[in-house]
């Protein structure tokens, strides 16, 4: 029976695997990387550690592939990484990077709304194009001397596994670059910010599939066959999505990490959501639309600290627990940080409505996590459609805790299915190289299969009905009022914290 090498190139790891016909992971393991900050804002790695990852990764799995068929690779998204023919010329800039804000803020004034509208996705300081413009601005001679512009740090791998500099349509959703209507580069925002076009890497033609052979350099390394196929996978929103959907239109997931978000392959024609990111796929009729939540984990993590004086993990589950039972009439926004979706807004603040004399801060606590699972249902309604009843799957830190994952099933009145993400991204990149290959897809689910449900109970769903339509006016009436305390926060700040905030 063949085997895949399956890479996953993460931000904190490399991950790869052994996956054969059947969809059994054979072997596994991760090594990791490190991440440098070296001021504030700022978020680089070395390339260079990438491929070292990549080497003990793969050199550890592939004793249990002595017949592979490709390597396939997968891996994080809108990275800034230039080379020229000798490798890289300077630290990969991340896409958490958030030093081009000065640099973001001229390409806004010069592009306008045109850009969004463009490339159908929300833009800000991480954008690809203001990175550059920062990279022309501080480092221009790694900018000249640079052959290609490479977006990911499986893009990297794949470039130095192959020679060959590509991208595929998902990972250039992300970028701020591409034209959504065509899937084509739009070169605008690189010519306002004075970087030369031919930087940008290939990509993929329709219906072809983006393999090239691994370099006998390469194959040394890696203990690899030379010639051997070696697949530029789409990047790791996608193959999640795919080894936890399979990608089914319209089937979703929901992640609660420090942030979360729901994900669902929908039609292209589907409308758009205020701060949702829309990720091309293969299948030219369909979209990966992100919904993302910047106060998940994060605001469950505010109460536990603030509310219950810091607590263990395990007695803030316990604390919940013996709490929870139903709504009080209480209800939370936890938009401690702003939000993105389903409202975009930087100045979206937290919130208690209900509040008595007999209000514990255990009660405070349940609400936060009442107002998330809120969150993730106004989500989505407008994601996949109201009324779905199909059941979640559910991954990510917060999904350990059992009270959170029967408040969501009741807050949701749909079954929630606890699994784990951590191998999602390999089984979906395995996904996406056997359609490719021509191979059968293997006769179980993907990895929603297993895992614990828990079933919404009738009586508090019905409560928690009543409850969301309440909670789902809270922000439309409050939006002014936030917006009109963030500038009076501005104003008795510090000077440059003052001005800072305003000027994000």
């Amino acid at each position: 029976m063949a085997e895949l090498v399956v890479v996953d190139a993460g931000t904190a790891a490399v991950k790869a695997a052994v996956i054969d016909d059947t969809g059994r992971t054979l072997a596994r393991t991760l090594v990791d990387h490190p991440t440098r900050r070296p001021r504030p804002g700022w978020v680089e790695q070395d390339p260079a550690d990438w491929w070292a990852a990549l080497v003990r990764a793969v050199r550890q799995v592939a004793p249990a592939a002595p017949r592979p068929t490709a390597l396939v690779v997968t891996g994080q998204m809108q990275d800034v990484v230039l080379v020229d023919d000798d490798g890289p010329l300077r630290p990969a800039i991340l896409y958490s990077d958030h030093r081009a804000t000065g640099e973001y803020d001229r390409l806004r004034a010069a592009l306008g709304d045109t850009w969004e509208r463009v490339t159908r996705n929300p833009q800000d300081a991480s954008t690809i194009a203001a990175k550059l413009r920062w990279v022309h601005d501080h480092d221009r001679a790694a900018l000249d001397r640079a052959r290609h512009l490479l977006l990911g740090a499986h893009s990297y791998l794949v470039w130095r596994a192959t020679g060959h500099a590509g991208c595929d349509l998902t990972t250039a959703s992300t970028t701020g670059l591409l034209a959504a209507g065509d899937r084509r580069w739009w070169p605008e925002p690189l010519r306002a910010a004075g970087v030369r076009g031919d930087l940008l890497p290939e990509l993929p033609a329709p219906d072809e599939p983006d393999d090239w052979p691994l370099t006998p350099e390469a194959a040394a390394e890696l203990g690899l066959p030379a010639g051997l196929p070696v697949l530029h996978a789409p990047g790791d929103a996608l193959t999640t999505t795919l080894g936890i959907t399979g990608g089914r239109r319209d089937a979703d997931y929901a992640y609660l990490g420090s942030s979360g978000w729901l994900a669902a392959v929908v039609d292209r024609a589907a409308p758009d959501l205020a701060g949702a990111f829309r990720l091309a796929t293969g299948d030219p009729g369909t979209e990966l639309l992100v919904a993302p939540t910047l106060n998940a984990g994060s605001a469950a993590d505010w109460a536990r600290r603030h509310l219950l004086d810091g607590v263990s993990h395990a007695s803030f589950e316990r604390t919940l627990h013996g709490v929870h039972a139903a709504p009080r009439g209480l209800l939370a926004l936890p938009y401690l940080d702003g939000e993105r979706a389903p409202h975009m807004d930087p100045w979206a603040r937290g919130v208690f409505v209900g509040v008595s004399g007999r209000t514990t801060k255990a009660q405070l606590a349940v609400a936060i996590l009442e107002g998330v699972a809120f969150v993730l249902r106004s989500l989505r309604d407008r994601v996949v459609g109201a009324g779905t009843g199909a059941e979640l799957p559910l991954c990510g830190g917060g999904s350990r805790s059992d009270v959170w994952c029967a408040l969501l099933a009741n807050a949701l009145g749909t079954p929630v299915r606890r699994i784990s993400e951590t191998d999602a991204g390999l089984r979906g990149a395995a996904r996406y190289a056997r359609a490719v290959l021509g191979r059968p897809e293997p006769a179980e689910e993907p990895g929603t299969a297993g895992g614990r449900v828990f079933a919404p109970d009738p009586v508090l769903t019905e409560r928690y009905a009543r409850a969301y339509e309440q909670h789902r006016h809270l922000y439309p009436d409050l939006r002014g009022v936030m917006a009109d305390l963030a500038d009076l926060a501005a104003l008795g700040a510090d000077p440059a914290e003052g001005q800072d905030a305003r000027r994000s």
